[in-house]
C-alpha cells in the first residue's frame, strides 16, 4: 500500500527511497522466465540444487565455512547451553570461539585425509586451547561435509557426503573412538558392545554410529545415507 504523505515526508527526510521499480524491490523476480522459476523448483527438467554437479571447494573456503558454522552455532540462543553472555562455571563462550578457530586447519585438509584422521586431529588441536569438550559433535558432523566439499561430486554435495560415509573404515572408527575419549564429552555413558573405551575395534565408523543411533543424535546423522 502507498504510504501516507506524512510518512513519505519522514522517509524522505531520512534519505530513504519509497518507490522503486519492480526489479529493485524484488531483484530475484526481475526478468525471471517461467523456465528460470521452474529450474529453481527442480521442475521442467531443471536441476535440484542437491543434484547439481559440485566442483571441489577451495581449502580456504572450507575453513571459512567451518569457522562461520561453529561461530553461528554457539551464538544461537539455546536453553541450557553456553551462548552469548551465558557462561558455565567450567566453560565459557570464549572457549567456543577459540575452538571454532582451532578446528580450521584439520577440516581445511579434510579432502586429503581420512575421516578418522580429521576428527582426531581436530579434537587434538582443540585440546591445545580448551580443556573441556566444546565441539566434538560439530567435528564429527563437519568432517564428512568438509571432505565431500573438497572432493566435489558430479551429483552434488549430498551425494558426495553419502559416498564419503559409505567409505568409512574400521581405522576411521578406531581413530574416532580415540578422539571421543580425548574430548571426554559429558554424559557419554557406557555401551554393552563396541564401547568407545574398548581397545579392540572391528567395525567401521558408520556401523558403530548405526549401533549408537538410538541414544545419540550425532550418531544417528552419521549412520544415515541420503541420496
Amino acid at each position: 500500500p502507498k504510504p501516507s504523505s506524512a510518512a513519505s515526508d519522514v522517509y524522505k527526510r531520512q534519505g530513504w527511497r519509497i518507490y522503486r521499480d519492480r526489479s529493485q524491490r524484488h531483484p530475484w523476480l526481475a526478468g525471471s522466465s517461467d523456465r528460470d522459476r521452474s529450474e529453481r523448483r527442480g521442475l521442467s527438467g531443471g536441476l535440484c540444487p542437491e543434484r547439481a554437479a559440485m566442483k571441489p571447494l577451495e581449502p580456504d573456503k572450507i575453513a571459512w565455512a567451518v569457522h562461520i558454522a561453529c561461530l553461528l552455532e554457539v551464538c544461537a540462543d539455546k536453553p541450557g547451553n553456553v551462548t552469548w553472555g551465558k557462561d558455565f562455571w567450567d566453560i565459557r563462550f570464549v572457549d567456543f570461539m577459540v575452538s571454532a578457530v582451532a578446528v580450521g586447519p584439520a577440516l581445511r585438509d579434510a579432502p586429503a585425509a581420512s575421516i578418522g584422521e580429521t576428527v582426531l586431529r581436530a579434537v587434538r588441536d582443540t585440546r591445545r586451547f580448551v580443556r573441556t569438550n566444546t565441539n566434538l559433535g560439530m567435528i564429527l558432523l563437519l568432517a564428512p561435509l568438509a571432505k565431500a566439499a573438497g572432493l566435489g561430486h558430479p551429483q552434488g554435495l549430498r551425494a558426495g557426503v553419502s559416498e564419503v560415509l559409505r567409505a568409512l573404515t574400521v581405522d576411521d572408527a578406531r581413530l574416532a573412538f580415540e578422539a571421543i575419549r580425548l574430548a571426554s564429552p559429558g554424559g557419554l555413558g557406557k555401551a554393552g558392545r563396541y564401547d568407545v573405551r574398548g581397545a579392540e575395534v572391528d567395525i567401521t565408523l558408520r556401523e558403530a554410529m548405526h549401533l549408537a543411533q538410538d541414544r545419540d543424535t550425532v550418531a544417528r546423522e552419521l549412520s544415515l545415507i541420503h541420496i
